[in-house]
């Protein structure tokens, strides 16, 4: 199973950091459960192919790969559950890759889940879809494609995001290879402080071939609580705060409006 990307752009509400642990750490205590029947990473997936310029040889144009592939620049708010919010961390993970059960790994995660609260404490994720992370050498470009989250009950809550990223020729700026990402995040409540992710990554190649596939659980144990930072900003630097506003007076929630945090020095 690869690790994740130092790279990869996520959602906004989800920050993901990932190292190897020798050491006790929290949440070893809690075994991972053993999985029965066919996995999720298991099946396989076909995506509709990019545009044929986007492909490995052709001459990278960031403004064009922008306009062929984001139609959407707005900023989604959902609704996160209020068990949910807040860091979590663990440091056991139960794998499969390539739909065949791996050996057990330990792992050290801490996964923190924020967004902006509203007046009545509602806490809202938000995500804008385009947003680039550029490696340091300028030779790895990621781009976010976009989210879809949903709570399909009161004790779970999913989101499945899209990310692509394009390794360049530093000299001739010429795509080296172009790589696509579909993630799959679920998230169960066991018990008060403690609940169970599983993850599925599934990994394609520009035409949308389906290259491997990965899944992975972790037990996550709360070890922080959530603070609302009303400060945050976008990829491209823009406040969030009038983007939120804008988005409470859009659906009627104007008495939901927080107030304004200070004005930087």
């Amino acid at each position: 199973m690869p690790r994740p990307s130092k790279l990869i752009l996520l959602p906004v509400m989800l920050f993901v950091a990932v190292c190897l642990d020798v050491g006790p750490g929290v949440g070893q205590q809690i075994k991972p459960t053993p999985k029965t029947g066919v996995s999720a990473s298991e099946t396989m997936h076909e995506l509709s192919p990019l545009d044929s310029s986007l492909a490995p040889g052709k001459l990278f144009d960031k403004e064009k790969c922008s306009a062929l592939l984001i139609k959407d620049h707005s900023t989604h708010w959902n609704k996160l559950p209020a068990w949910l919010v807040g860091t979590w961390t663990s440091r056991d993970e139960q794998s499969e890759d390539e739909g065949k059960t791996a050996h057990l790994e330990y792992w050290a995660i801490c996964r923190i889940i924020v967004g902006l609260a509203d007046k009545t404490g509602q806490v809202w994720s938000h995500y804008t879809a385009g947003e680039w992370a550029q490696g340091v050498d300028g030779s790895r470009l990621d781009c976010y494609l976009g989210c879809t989250e949903s709570s399909p009950s009161p004790d779970e809550y999913r989101s499945e995001f899209e990310s692509i990223s394009f390794q360049l020729d530093g000299l001739s700026h010429l795509i080296q290879s172009c790589s696509r990402r579909l993630t799959e995040d679920t998230y169960y409540l066991i018990s008060p402080g403690v609940v169970r992710l599983k993850e599925v990554h599934r990994n394609y190649d520009w035409r949308g071939h389906q290259l491997d596939s990965s899944e992975r659980e972790w037990n996550l144990l709360k070890s922080g609580e959530f603070a609302s930072d009303l400060t945050q900003t976008t990829g491209d630097s823009r406040p969030h705060y009038p983007l939120f506003v804008q988005f409470l007076r859009d659906n009627g929630m104007t008495d939901r409006i927080p107030d304004a945090p200070p004005a930087a020095p």
